[in-house]
């Protein structure tokens, strides 16, 4: 699962003082500990999904952060955020682009409805 990985990378993390790797890595290790030690989640199997989607609020998050940093005073802020979702996004699977998806060329009405 992910949290191992995580582990590994926070480890190699240390000796190089990467400062957003650390920060993103442990934001994501607290998340998915948060998730599988919440009272609504007791009984529930941790899956792919459940990563996911934690990952996907936590990218989210950073760059609302980046967002709401963006006034010119605060430009250290909104670079952090923004390397910070940044580095989260190698986690998360490439959008897939609009052009890969098929559109029938049959008109609706021609589509025969079972009975």
């Amino acid at each position: 699962m992910l949290i191992d990985t995580i582990n590994t990378l926070i480890r190699n993390a240390l000796p190089l003082e990467d400062k957003t790797a650390l920060t993103v890595l442990r934001d994501i290790k607290a998340a998915i500990l948060n998730w599988k030690t919440a009272k609504e989640n007791v009984g529930k199997t941790y899956t792919e999904v459940d990563e996911l989607n934690i990952l996907k609020k936590l990218k989210t998050q950073y760059l609302e952060t980046a967002e709401s940093c963006n006034d010119g005073q605060h430009d250290s802020l909104v670079q952090a955020a923004t390397k910070n979702a940044e580095y989260i996004s190698q986690f998360l699977p490439a959008p897939v682009p609009i052009s890969s998806y098929q559109v029938s060329r049959l008109p609706l009405w021609n589509t025969k409805l079972p009975a």
